[in-house]
């Protein structure tokens, strides 16, 4: 079996969706936003934060939901007053689309993956991902960051490195 190459797809996925606008210039420099890439059951899932190309109305629906969903059940967590705001802004990260993405593909109960991301994880994803993940069937996941190999796995709400 090969192994998943997460910054080669990263990079392909930066590459597709920069297109250079009428003067030449990258559509999407590459400092900006953040792409995360999985592969879970032999399919390629990407994740993108919501300024990106690539995020849909669709994806801005479902954070938009797990956002009150996540709210209303960890108010000690999430915020009430000023919604969009820190943590809460997690769910529309990379890492959270990646998550809701597969889930949507079917229930992530029991699985173990990686998901590589070419960004180091915020506050707000510290904070919000193992509830998200434990919401959406609590899978072992592993974030890797693609450029300095950091690597934090979460499980049942919590971090456990």
């Amino acid at each position: 079996m090969r192994p998943f190459d997460g910054q080669g797809w990263i990079n392909v996925y930066r590459t597709i969706n920069n297109e250079p606008n009428l003067f030449g210039q990258p559509s999407w420099p590459a400092g900006n936003g953040t792409v995360a890439a999985a592969e879970i059951d032999g399919k390629l899932y990407f994740g993108v934060n919501s300024g990106s190309p690539g995020y849909s109305a669709a994806d801005r629906f479902e954070a938009d939901g797990w956002r009150w969903s996540l709210v209303n059940k960890y108010p000690d967590v999430m915020r009430f007053d000023n919604i969009g705001r820190r943590p809460n802004d997690a769910l529309y990260h990379a890492e959270a689309t990646i998550l809701m993405r597969a889930a949507k593909e079917g229930p992530l109960t029991n699985k173990i993956f990686e998901v590589q991301v070419d960004r180091e994880l915020c506050r707000s994803c510290d904070r919000v991902l193992p509830l998200l993940g434990l919401e959406l069937g609590n899978p072992t996941v592993t974030f890797i960051n693609t450029a300095n190999g950091a690597r934090s796995t979460m499980r049942n709400g919590y971090w456990l490195e």
